[in-house]
């Protein structure tokens, strides 16, 4: 009976509260291990962010360091260039080129050491960090060095150069054999006596007539240690590199060179590498002067941070889960109460029917409650797709305050609107399932008319504007789950949250176009007709705004785009054309009057049909654009820094009864409309009002300063009728002219 029916409601509502109870301290370890993840996520964040920047820091250090040694070497091959040249076309230089072979004997030793004269003279002074020069002459085998002169190749290699890893016959082919400057690899050079690592440059003189061609070759010596940039790091390796990726010489720790990385990505000019940053900069002609820096040397700060980073992360769990344990039985306390309570009830005799009476009731309140709030949150969500589909409002801080009023964050990096339009029998599907959206994306949906469903894609990145295809995914798993028959018309990306509307307009005509059996249609997909010009009215609008603003990137652009709608993808005949540009001169005289005041407008659109090419007239228009906007930029910086010029003017005019915010504009050289909105961001109130409450207090010191009638007053101060004098007055200050004098004078 009775006490067996007790009994099993005791044990299930003490099975009912354990349950709970157990519920808390899961919620609570489940709180704890996200609340584990969040300083291990910054932690994370901050150890990436400390290695990107130190990454950076480094690479521009050894940039600047890598840049001015390669601008100094740059500057060593100009000279040896410009020094080499002089000997191009030099009378003596082309005797001794032709000259015979020295014999032991020979009467033109003199002859010779005077051209060996002469060429210290054309060689001048040479830098400290070059290792000399040699003149070598192929035919005549003469070696002409500093002060001294020598004969025979073969005997200058083995006895003043003898090149270490070298032949003779391999020196004597890298010399001779190229008719273009060349830098040998560094080698090993003994040069009186010394043994020095530099690398050769030659710079080859040809001399051609009807006897045959003679060569000789100018040769610089450039030690390997002046590729060191300043500040050094002993653990880094240097690299030159040819214009074919050859290694000529490396200096440092020598580490072999990576070959995979031999060329930089484009705009690029330092690569992170597995072991270290690689920078490289040109030094000319393909010449490459390139650094790698390893991991230890770059990276040594930060790596000293990690057992830190280490010791705070556990200090966090540590006092987390002391916290979070604390929290759990806090919580579970009126758990187990509530549990006692309810059980000393369930024990009194014959109560419970009464009990689980108004237990019942008080769930049935708490879920009309929340379908009431749902049903509130649907209504606010669909009546703001609607302003924003119709533009309502051109406030986009009432919008986002909209939208935070019902949860809605509207702020994005990109737009994109949608339609959804569901056959005539069917009803939508409020709580029909939404599919997960692409990520870094949130997707709003409300219920519009005639059966459609208006659905806003919020874009919170840049990859997610541009990856319009997710959106289109997401579109067919929505029309998977929706009933039968159901079309959809996709709009464009927008970047602005005010031009949402031209989005939604693009949707309607996806659904309104004809002849596309798709069930889903975007806007790009819209075949346009092939002599059907385009310049809709946002388009038209979004250029007025940019003139307004001298925001010549958007003007740009919008022209751009009306070059490409209108002759890469629809073709336009002559006559279509000519209809394109009559619109966009009518937008510029539009604009012009709107803005500004142009006198020459004239002689800038008379310029557009003295020629034919369609191009050209575009161009034409688009500087004219360029100009209004440039001119509305500088005038109202004009306006806005004579702020006290204005005031002035008003102070001395405002008794001018012909006063009016249009001869006021005429003096600045404004339009009547653009300048009352140029007076009120200088001088922060409508013209009107200003004016008004200008001359209603110098009617007030009038009336306390002298015993003027109320009549003389109203004509000093602009008005010609005294009633609408008094009545302004009264408005403004409360009082009547007449009782404004008596309270002023008791």
């Amino acid at each position: 009976g009775w006490d067996e029916l007790m009994q099993n409601k005791r044990r299930a509502a003490g099975g009912r509260w354990r349950v709970r109870f157990r519920r808390v301290y899961l919620v609570f370890f489940a709180s704890y291990l996200v609340m584990l993840m969040m300083p291990l996520a910054g932690i994370l964040y901050l150890y990436n962010q400390v290695m990107d920047v130190t990454e950076k820091n480094c690479a521009r250090s050894a940039l600047t360091a890598i840049s001015d040694t390669a601008s100094a070497l740059r500057s060593r091959l100009l000279w040896m260039d410009s020094t080499a040249s002089r000997f191009l076309l030099d009378s003596q230089m082309t005797s001794m080129m032709y000259a015979e072979p020295l014999s032991y004997g020979d009467k033109r030793v003199n002859t010779f050491t005077s051209f060996s004269g002469h060429l210290n003279d054309l060689i001048g002074t040479y830098d400290k960090d070059f290792l000399g020069f040699r003149m070598l002459f192929q035919d005549s085998e003469l070696v002409f060095y500093d002060d001294a002169i020598s004969r025979g190749l073969a005997f200058v290699f083995d006895n003043a150069l003898r090149y270490e890893d070298m032949t003779y016959e391999e020196w004597y082919d890298a010399v001779f054999s190229s008719d273009v400057r060349t830098l040998l690899p560094a080698h090993d050079i003994y040069l009186a006596g010394t043994r020095v690592r530099a690398l050769t440059y030659n710079y080859p003189i040809l001399r051609r007539s009807a006897s045959g061609n003679r060569k000789a070759v100018l040769q610089f010596f450039i030690p390997e240690e002046t590729l060191y940039p300043q500040g050094f790091n002993p653990l880094s390796t240097g690299y030159l590199l040819d214009a074919r990726g050859r290694l000529l010489a490396d200096f440092g720790a020598r580490e072999p060179f990576p070959l995979a990385q031999a060329t930089l990505p484009d705009g690029a000019d330092w690569l992170r590498l597995n072991r270290g940053l690689m920078v490289m900069a040109e030094v000319r002609d393909g010449l490459q002067l390139a650094m790698l820096i390893p991991e230890e040397a770059a990276f040594r700060d930060v790596y000293a941070m990690r057992w830190p980073m280490v010791l705070v992360f556990m200090l966090c769990a540590v006092l987390e889960g002391v916290l979070m344990l604390y929290l759990a039985k806090r919580n579970a306390r009126p758990i187990e109460h509530m549990a006692s309570d309810m059980t000393r009830v369930l024990d009194m005799p014959r109560q419970g029917n009464e009990l689980e009476f108004i237990h019942q009731g008080i769930l049935q309140l708490q879920q009309n409650q929340q379908s009431a709030m749902q049903h509130g949150l649907r209504m606010e969500t669909a009546l703001l797709l609607n302003r924003l589909m119709n533009q309502r409002t051109d406030d986009v801080e009432v919008l986002l305050k909209s939208g935070e009023r019902i949860g809605i964050d509207l702020r994005a990096a990109g737009y994109c609107a949608a339609i959804i339009q569901l056959p005539a029998d069917a009803v939508p599907a409020r709580d029909a399932i939404m599919p997960e959206p692409p990520r870094q994306m949130r997707v709003v949906i409300g219920e519009g008319r005639r059966n459609r469903l208006n659905v806003l894609y919020l874009l919170d990145t840049e990859e997610a504007v541009e990856n319009a295809g997710a959106i289109a995914g997401h579109m067919r798993q929505l029309h998977a789950q929706l009933p039968q028959g159901t079309r959809m018309g996709l709009g464009r990306v927008c970047a602005a949250l005010d031009d949402v509307t031209f989005s939604f307009n693009q949707a309607m005509y996806c659904l309104q176009a004809e002849g596309m059996g798709d069930s889903i249609v975007s806007f790009d997909q819209v075949s346009p007709g092939v002599n059907s010009l385009c310049f809709p009215l946002e388009q038209q609008q979004r250029i007025i705004n940019a003139v307004k603003h001298n925001n010549t990137a958007v003007i740009d652009q919008e022209f751009e785009l009306i070059l490409n709608e209108n002759t890469v993808r629809r073709h336009l005949s002559a006559l279509m054309k000519r209809t394109l540009l009559s619109s966009i001169e009518a937008l510029l005289v539009m604009a012009a009057e709107d803005v500004t005041r142009q006198d020459n407008l004239p002689d800038y659109l008379r310029s557009v049909h003295q020629t034919d090419d369609f191009r050209t007239q575009l161009e034409i228009l688009r500087l004219e654009f360029h100009r209004i906007a440039e001119q509305v930029g500088g005038r109202f910086a004009q306006v806005s820094n004579q702020r006290a010029a204005m005031e002035d003017y008003l102070e001395k005019h405002y008794s001018d009864s012909m006063l009016s915010i249009g001869s006021m504009a005429e003096k600045f050289g404004f339009s009547e409309s653009y300048f009352s909105v140029l007076f009120k961001d200088t001088l922060g109130e409508p013209y009107s009002s200003y004016l008004e409450k200008l001359r209603l207090n110098k009617a007030g010191e009038l009336l306390t300063a002298t015993d003027k009638s109320v009549e003389d007053i109203a004509q000093m101060v602009g008005y010609n009728n005294s009633t609408t004098f008094r009545r302004a007055f009264k408005r403004v200050k409360g009082l009547s002219p007449q009782q404004y004098r008596t309270q002023a004078g008791g």
